[in-house]
């Protein structure tokens, strides 16, 4: 999440009574915005917005433009006006989407790939008398280790050995112990069974038993990079442009994952892991912000959601077999880093700066050069006098808006009921982030590492197209407290089933798919009531502390996981026990299906006053009753919250 400025353009409807509250000369020019709108936009966890800025009353007044010849209309200035004479998508989106494919494969790489080199191959300890007798390691092993309750099952000791000094024994082989032989800790190291497992930095540095500690440290440390990531790229992307930033969070994350597969110690793989995490999602993030700055608006939702569900599928799919194939430690990280050099080729292949940034950043001229050269390769025909009328409004949009003030944080936090909402969401965002986490990095199956991993990942997909659907029918609400609840009853079954162990290993590992699944849905609603509950005037700067919490909460999956140390199963009831408060968390926000959604916080405040409790909009919004005093016009547009400011870049 970046440090950014306040989105000056509001972008979401107002009430159709505020609206007359403030003259009818701007609730004509908001519901001409809203019939421009053509489709429900939908976005998931990973987008955050940029957005299309609405025409001001002075604009219409002071008669900014003039109208497209032979299209009978008024050009305001706003970028989807020129977007739509040089064509919302055509040959170029099409280009440009192929193009930013490779980012949201990396997306799966970034967020997993810390796991597959953390992997704790099986081991025990090493007895070098015994060795030194000729004993193979698993021979010695026989001998020399006792046997513990782990994972359901008698399994050998990995950080205890018999206590005996087995060079002193005549009859090694025949030597048993008893009830009263003492244990003592490895002093010796530990021999590693790379049966089903490769060699990982665990086996080669020994972050084994009282070590074990490191692995999960270095992990909580990648999620802190990405706290101050995005803050860093966010930043770069609102002053230097959208494509200097997404080729820079790649070639971080290239770098720094390169460098960590030399590391011989805790402290550089720490830090290069830490800086692997600051690309964690931004890299994705800007290029769903870059591609939705291009098309049209019945586009939009198609050019985020589509990728996530194929590349970034694709992603953390194929990273177990990547693994898997690879062999080593040190050459998943080469692989899973080396193919984010990709977006360089985005500065020697005629790839744009984003044209709606450059005209809010009051790059006007150069915009135009850009869209002039995308007209020509959608092939579509734009008059000179079309190109005139467009600057003229632009510019003096750009003026009007360069004085207008944007209110802050500071003001939200005066109005009772924002404050309180911010706080929910903050909660909400932490819990179900957290939650996401655990589910995708959890590696106690009673099934192989990388089917497990593969059919997690594979469930990402329907996810996301079913939460398209349920929040369109269900509504928002409903589905984000039924599917947390559904997480928190999958979490505590799956705690119950490894405890006990007795399972068949299909039962425990569907009841994870199922986990995970139902994760996604929850985490890709939260993000879209997110953006549509917050009013445009704060969006950007609320959105990020959302997203800072996130991320914070994420911090603390690594160390709920290695309670699996403890008691196996505990880490699964932890998370049980937080989906339900997140189910309650989530379950005090408003509905936002069908309403029109606050501009200013004046709006914000008011939004959901006389919604009870889990109350339901379910159903078709075509009959006009759902909402009463809302108009057919307005009933169903498109969220415009949830359209991408083009003002800044925020991350999950």
């Amino acid at each position: 999440m970046p440090h950014e400025e306040e989105g000056k353009n509001g972008s979401a409807s107002p009430s159709a009574t505020q609206g007359s509250r403030r003259g009818s000369q701007k609730s004509s020019v908001r519901r001409q915005s809203v019939k421009r709108q053509a489709s429900r936009e939908f976005l998931p966890r990973a987008v955050q917005s940029s957005s299309i800025s609405e025409p001001t009353p002075n604009d219409v007044t002071n008669g900014a433009g003039g109208g497209a010849p032979g299209t009978g209309r008024r050009l305001e200035g706003d970028f989807d006006e020129i977007l739509e004479e040089v064509g919302g998508y055509g040959r170029f989106q099409w280009r440009i989407l192929v193009l930013m494919q490779p980012p949201f494969m990396f997306l799966g790489f970034t967020l997993l790939s810390q796991l597959w080199l953390l992997l704790e191959p099986d081991h025990w300890c090493k007895v070098p008398e015994l060795e030194a007798l000729g004993f193979s390691p698993l021979d010695a092993r026989n001998i020399s280790i006792p046997t513990e309750e782990r994972a359901g099952r008698q399994q050998f000791s990995r950080c205890q050995r018999y206590d005996v000094n087995f060079s002193q024994i005549a009859d090694v082989a025949g030597w048993r112990p008893d009830a009263d032989t003492p244990l003592t800790a490895c002093s010796s190291g530990w021999h590693y069974d790379f049966s089903e497992l490769y060699p990982t930095i665990v086996s080669d540095l020994d972050w084994v038993c009282d070590d074990a500690w490191k692995s999960p440290l270095s992990t909580a440390l990648f999620f802190v990079g990405s706290i101050f990531g995005t803050l860093l790229f966010g930043a770069v992307s609102d002053r230097f442009g959208r494509l200097p930033a997404l080729v820079a969070a790649n070639l971080t994350a290239c770098v720094a994952g390169v460098v960590s597969a030399f590391a011989r110690s805790l402290g550089v793989f720490a830090v290069t892991r830490f800086t692997f995490g600051m690309a964690n999602n931004l890299q994705t993030t800007l290029a769903m912000v870059f591609l939705s700055e291009f098309v049209g608006v019945r586009w939009r939702g198609m050019v985020v959601n589509l990728p996530l569900a194929t590349s970034f599928c694709l992603g953390m799919t194929i990273l177990p077999w990547i693994a898997w194939g690879a062999g080593h430690w040190q050459y998943v990280a080469l692989a899973t880093s080396i193919p984010m050099a990709f977006p360089l080729i985005y500065l020697v292949t005629g790839v744009p700066e984003s044209c709606r940034w450059l005209q809010q950043t009051g790059q006007l001229d150069r915009a135009i050069a850009e869209m002039r050269r995308i007209a020509k390769e959608n092939g579509r025909i734009v008059s000179e006098e079309t190109w005139q009328q467009f600057t003229e409004a632009a510019t003096f949009k750009y003026k009007q808006e360069q004085e207008r003030p944007a209110p802050g944080l500071r003001q939200l936090a005066r109005h009772p009921r924002l404050r309180t909402r911010m706080a929910v969401l903050m909660f909400s965002t932490a819990i179900l982030l957290l939650l996401f986490d655990l589910t995708s990095r959890n590696t106690d199956f009673d099934v192989d590492i990388f089917t497990a991993q593969t059919l997690l990942a594979v469930s990402e997909a329907p996810a996301d197209l079913l939460t398209w659907l349920l929040v369109d029918t269900l509504g928002r609400r409903w589905t984000i407290t039924v599917s947390t609840a559904l997480t928190s009853g999958a979490g505590l079954a799956l705690a119950i089933l490894l405890h006990l162990g007795t399972a068949p290993a299909a039962a425990s590992t569907a009841v994870a798919v199922f986990c995970r699944f139902c994760t996604t849905v929850s985490v890709n609603v939260l993000m879209t009531l997110s953006m549509e509950l917050i009013p445009t005037d704060v969006r950007s700067r609320a959105f990020s502390l959302t997203q800072v919490a996130g991320h914070a909460g994420s911090v603390l999956s690594p160390l709920i996981l290695f309670l699996e140390r403890v008691w196996r199963g505990l880490p699964q009831l932890v998370l049980a026990a937080l989906a339900l408060l997140g189910a309650v968390s989530v379950s005090l926000l408003p509905e936002t299906r069908g309403l029109p959604l606050p501009d200013t916080l004046a709006e914000g405040e008011e939004f959901g006053k006389e919604q009870r409790w889990l109350q339901c909009y379910c159903g078709s919004e075509e009959d006009g009753e759902m909402h009463p005093g809302v108009s057919d016009e307005r009933q169903g547009a498109d969220n415009s919250a949830l359209e991408l400011e083009q003002d800044t870049v925020t991350q999950m």
